[in-house]
């Protein structure tokens, strides 16, 4: 579905999902996760689709915990202003003041989240993504090997 020549945000590629790279990286190693299908909602998906996106979407917070040495992972799932389903995996790191730490990352001013300063380079995350490819593979590949030996 998405080569990583045609796009530089691209990280990874599960069965019915994708993730990508926020432009903006205030919150350096921020992920977005698109579902492969056009689903207005979770409440809109199939079960079973449901089900293995928020494992996909689980499995790629572990990931990043993992990589980005963050505090914990905020996961966002809004669709107010794109009707279609996406998640956003925002790291929460210790260097944050602990009263914005401790609530959403809309309480920020939006000015951080277009700072040239926080863009997205491939530069400067394209290491990011190495490791997060490899990270997020190894969960994955653990979670198949669970339903395999359940079966």
């Amino acid at each position: 579905m998405n080569d990583t020549n045609k796009n530089q945000y691209f990280v990874y590629e599960f069965d019915t999902s994708f993730v990508e790279m926020s432009y903006s990286q205030f919150f350096e190693g921020y992920c977005i996760l698109f579902s492969k299908e056009p689903y207005p909602s979770l409440s809109d998906m199939p079960m079973e689709f449901r089900k293995e996106f928020l494992m996909e979407m689980s499995i790629l917070g572990d990931a990043m915990l993992e990589v980005l040495n963050a505090y914990r992972i905020n996961y966002d799932i809004l669709g107010n202003s794109t009707p279609v389903l996406h998640a956003h995996l925002f790291p929460r790191y210790m260097w944050e003041e602990e009263e914005r730490r401790k609530t959403v990352v809309h309480r920020y001013d939006s000015s951080v989240f277009s700072n040239p300063e926080f863009e997205f380079t491939i530069e400067k995350h394209g290491p990011i993504i190495k490791k997060l490819r490899f990270a997020i593979d190894r969960h994955y590949r653990e979670y198949q090997q669970l339903l395999d030996d359940s079966n």
